[in-house]
């Protein structure tokens, strides 16, 4: 899947996901939704893990936050997005 369909398919249905939803979701939903939550946070893990190399630069001191602005902001989102896929996880486990 496309990483681009992904983001999209998950910050579309985040939201709209409750626990009365949750209620009328069959096991079968379920698992489904489980299963593409945690291929979005392997795909989130991976780019995070990509972009490393800017925090390393950044805390010896060979780069500064101001030139890897845009980067740090994507990776502030790719791990909000893996927090909340892993609390939705957690609510759709309960």
């Amino acid at each position: 899947m496309a990483t681009s369909t992904m983001t999209s398919s998950y910050a579309n249905t985040d939201s709209s996901l409750t626990n009365q939803n949750i209620r009328k979701m069959t096991r079968q939903e379920i698992e489904d939704r489980k299963n593409f939550l945690a291929s979005v946070i392997l795909d989130r893990e991976a780019k995070l893990k990509e972009h490393d190399y800017v925090s390393a630069k950044i805390a010896d001191g060979r780069a500064s936050k101001l030139e890897y602005t845009s980067i740090i902001e994507q990776k502030t989102q790719w791990a909000k997005e893996i927090n909340d896929a892993k609390r939705e996880i957690f609510e759709l486990d309960c």
